[in-house]
């Protein structure tokens, strides 16, 4: 978010995550991020959730496969800029996964 001199400021998100070892080489994850804000001209909110199923394959090498969710509603009204912009997607993940 920048300031009316253009200064940029971080925002935070709150998050969890829950890590569930169901055997000694496979874990469900579970995870969520969000975030909001209504402050003065500027309002609106994002979440990320991912549900994850990771096999350790080797010592420190393995993989995952998951579902991910994600929605940005975001609102501005002001002398600058008016608008608003809203999405969400689902999607599927493929990844690999290094632990040490």
């Amino acid at each position: 978010m920048r300031n009316e001199e253009g200064k940029a400021a971080p925002l935070p998100v709150i998050g969890f995550r829950m890590d569930y070892r169901t055997t000694p080489k496979l874990d469900v994850i579970v995870a969520n991020d969000f975030f909001f804000l209504n402050q003065g001209d500027y309002s609106g909110s994002m979440n990320d959730f991912r549900l994850l199923l990771e096999h350790r394959t080797f010592k420190h090498l393995g993989f995952g496969v998951g579902f991910d969710h994600f929605a940005l509603d975001a609102d501005a009204s002001g002398d600058k800029w008016d608008g608003s912009v809203s999405t969400d997607w689902n999607g599927a993940l493929i990844y690999l996964t290094l632990k040490y």
